[in-house]
This record gives C-alpha cells, sequence and structure tokens, in this order.
C-alpha cells in the first residue's frame, strides 16, 4: 500500500510543483497526510477487533492451537500500528523523490529490515517473538522519521487539516486504486504463498517466511533503489510529449537492474545456506532447518531479478496513465500463482511454493514487457541481448572465484565477507574486460 500511494502521488505532484504555489502544495501534502493518517488508525481499529479472525484465515495451523493463537494475535495487534508510520512515509517519499533527494528515500525501506536483523542477532534470546512485533514497529517509525528533517529542510511543514473535496485529492484516490493493487503485488503473493504454507508439516511456514524476507531484503536493496531514481524522471520526460527520452530511461534501468540483480542471485544462490547460517541459526532454528530455508530460498532467485523489471515497467505505465494496464498484468500474475502453488507443493514442498511463485512473476513480467512496448515503441531487443549475455559471462566468472573460495573457508561469516570483497571487483572487472560500454550511460541516472 504505501509503494502504491507513493506511485500515484509521484505523476500528480510531479505536475503541481510546476502549476502550483508552495503554499497549495504544502497544504494538499497536508490534507493528503491526514486523510491517509485517519484511514490508517480506522484499519488498525478494525484490525484490532477482527485479530483473531485475521490470524486464522492467514495461519491457520497456528489457530489449532491455543497459546501460538494468543501469542500471534498480541504481535499482530502490536505490528499492525506500523502501518500508521508507513501512511505519512509514502507520502514523505513522494515529496523528496520529487525533489531528487533519493538517500533518504532509499534508506527508508532498508531500515526496518536492518532494525530486524540486528533484534533476531542480539536480542531474540532475551525478549522473544513479542519483541520482534515491538522492535518491527520500531523499524517502520524510523522509516519515517529518516525522512522527516530533509522534508523540513525543503521548506515543508506538517498542519492538520482536512478537506476531502480537494480536486487533487479526488484524482489521487481515483487513481490510487489500481496503483496500490499493481504495486502490492509481492505482498499479495506472499499473502498466497502462507495460506498454501499452513498446509505444510511444522516448519513449513517459517522456510517459506525467512527465505521469502532475504530474497526481498535484496530485491528492496538493489530494485527498490533503482526504481526510486528512475520513475521520477519519467513523468518529466513525458512533459516533454516525447517518448524517445522516455523509452531511453526505462531501458537505461532496465539494464541497470539486470546489472545488478543477476549477479545478486547468483551469489545468493551459492551463499545462501551460509547467509541464512548467519541471519538464524540459533535457539530451536538448528542446521536441518537452515537447509529447509536455503532449499526454498534457491527457487525464489528468479523473482529478485523480475520483480524489479517488473516494477520498473509498471512505474512506466503509472507515468503515461495507464495504471489499469499494470493491475490487469498484476491480476494475471495472482491468477498464475493460485494456479502454480497447489501443484508444484504436491510435488516439491515448501521449496514449490517459491517456484510457482518464480514462474508466475517470470511470465507476467515478460507479457508487461511486450505490452509496454507495443505501447511506447520500446525497442531494446538487441542492446538487451548483448549486454545480458556480457552480465552473465562476468556472472560466471565471480561465481566460479566464489565456489573455490567456500573450498577453503568454512565458516559462513567469513565466506560471506571474503566472498563480497572478492567477487563484487571480479565481476566488474570482467565486465569492463567484456567491454561492457553502457557504465557511462548508466551512471548518467540522476
Amino acid at each position: 500500500m504505501s509503494y502504491g500511494i507513493t506511485n500515484a502521488f509521484i505523476p500528480l505532484y510531479n505536475t503541481m510543483l510546476t502549476s502550483k504555489t508552495k503554499e497549495e502544495n504544502n497544504y494538499f501534502i497536508n490534507n493528503l497526510i491526514t486523510i491517509i493518517t485517519i484511514i490508517a488508525l480506522a484499519l488498525v481499529l478494525f484490525c484490532g477487533i477482527f485479530t483473531k479472525n485475521i490470524v486464522s484465515l492467514l495461519a491457520p495451523t497456528i489457530a489449532k492451537d491455543n497459546y501460538s493463537l494468543q501469542q500471534a494475535i498480541f504481535m499482530f495487534r502490536v505490528m499492525i500500528i506500523s502501518i500508521i508510520f508507513i501512511g505519512a512515509q509514502s507520502v514523505l517519499s513522494g515529496v523528496l523523490q520529487n525533489h531528487n533527494h533519493f538517500t533518504e528515500v532509499a534508506l527508508g525501506p532498508i531500515s526496518p529490515n536492518i532494525v530486524n536483523i540486528i533484534y533476531l542477532l542480539i536480542f531474540i534470546n532475551f525478549y522473544g517473538l513479542i519483541g520482534f512485533a515491538v522492535f518491527t514497529v520500531i523499524g517502520f517509525l524510523l522509516m519515517l522519521l529518516i525522512l522527516v528533517p530533509r522534508y523540513i529542510k525543503l521548506g515543508y511543514k506538517y498542519r492538520p487539516v482536512i478537506n476531502l473535496k480537494q480536486e487533487e485529492i479526488k484524482l489521487l484516490f481515483i487513481n490510487v486504486a489500481p496503483i496500490v493493487f499493481s504495486t502490492s503485488l509481492a505482498q499479495i503473493n506472499i499473502f498466497i504463498l502462507r495460506i498454501y504454507a499452513g498446509k505444510l508439516p511444522q516448519g513449513g511456514i517459517s522456510s517459506v517466511e525467512y527465505a521469502n524476507k532475504i530474497n526481498m531484503l535484496v530485491y528492496e536493496v538493489i530494485g527498490q533503489a533503482i526504481i526510486l531514481i528512475v520513475y521520477p524522471k519519467l513523468g518529466k520526460l513525458l512533459n516533454k510529449d516525447t517518448y524517445d527520452g522516455f523509452n531511453k530511461e526505462v531501458a537505461k534501468g532496465i539494464i541497470l537492474i539486470l546489472l545488478l540483480t543477476i549477479p545478486a542471485a547468483a551469489a545468493l544462490l551459492l551463499l545462501g545456506e551460509s547467509v541464512i547460517a548467519v541471519y538464524l541459526m540459533r535457539g530451536n532454528f538448528g542446521y536441518s532447518e537452515v537447509l529447509q530455508t536455503a532449499a526454498v530460498l534457491k527457487y525464489y532467485m528468479p523473482t529478485i531479478i523480475f520483480y524489479g523489471i517488473r516494477d520498473l515497467i509498471s512505474r512506466a505505465f503509472f507515468s503515461i496513465n495507464k495504471a489499469k494496464t499494470a493491475a490487469i498484468n498484476s491480476i494475471i500474475c495472482i491468477g498464475l500463482n493460485f494456479l502454480f502453488a497447489p501443484l508444484f507443493l504436491q510435488v516439491l514442498g515448501a521449496p514449490g511454493l517459491a517456484l510457482g511463485n518464480s514462474l508466475a512473476v517470470t511470465i507476467s513480467c515478460l507479457i508487461f514487457y511486450y505490452q509496454l512496448k507495443k505501447e511506447t515503441k520500446l525497442f531494446l531487443e538487441k542492446r538487451l541481448l548483448i549486454n545480458v549475455c556480457k552480465i552473465i559471462t562476468a556472472t560466471i566468472i565471480m561465481t566460479t572465484l566464489i565456489y573455490i573460495i567456500m573450498a577453503y573457508v568454512s565458516s559462513s561469516l567469513w565466506l560471506i565477507l571474503t566472498s563480497f570483497l572478492l567477487g563484487v571487483p571480479t565481476y566488474f572487472a570482467s565486465l569492463y574486460g567484456l567491454k561492457f560500454r553502457d557504465f557511462k550511460e548508466l551512471l548518467k541516472i540522476k
């Protein structure tokens, strides 16, 4: 929902920056923050009242055990408070992106994950899952607070105001439904997997959840960071009534996503067990759980690449006011996930859910690309093929080095650090040797 609000806000506010005064813009932002906060408070109240029903729907296995159910109810009621901070953060994020301030915005989605990792590494044995719920809320509060100093420096100041009749508010909420739906695809897919994971033996839900957390962390660090830079620029290029610059920027974004996600996915494929061991192996989470989670993570790998590309293409459609096309593509992906999940679950168990999700995302992404190509005459097949071949070759060289390192380094932490310190320079040196000529062009994305 946060990404949906931000993505509906950016093109609208981009237009307002050139047509409205600073006071009018500030009024609109204050109005939007107030309305979203009221909606968030209503959702918190609703979820607080019907927590048991929601938990039973999301995790039917947990609902069978009264102790686990009561613990889950308490955690849910604590964690749902996060949406209050997420709502305000989504607006501030859009403001900063339209003013070309990306550092704070990029740090935002990472901060809850970092807080969770710190908690799992240091505090989990002291405060358990209840503490984890509290730290999750703290992480989302931090995600909001990171944006506030820059927001104030830009000259904005929040004052409570509510005006449901403001034209810009009406326009935003008309567009927000299909945008929220299409940008919430990853979360919807996770919800689908949770439903089917509830049918797995003990530990199945955890392996799917933890593997997805690691997978999405890599995607958010790389994919979302690139998208938040490219997306505001797309709207500005369209304001010049041309698809040429627009298509060029989309092509840059796709190649840059591939440049970073392909080696990241390959490295995680090799180092998955070590990453999970460092991240999770403590208490009741032993080596067998590490292996189970690593098996699921391997099948999630394609989504690191294709979620990034798909999300960039969806932003391109938002920019040309074709949010419904993006929503329809999301429906296709969800339908494929519902088709593949039970099919592969029967054959592979927990890894089958990840495989079904990866296939659904990949197929819908390819369909999405050809829809954009038809809409904007985007053409980058030859250039893309050449670049992908070079990226894959450099990735093979890098992973060969990592494979050699694995034979000599037994410590999971040292293996990860050594592979990163040697693998990253090797990858980029290999690209340089392969005459990957797009570096300078890609670095022009600002």
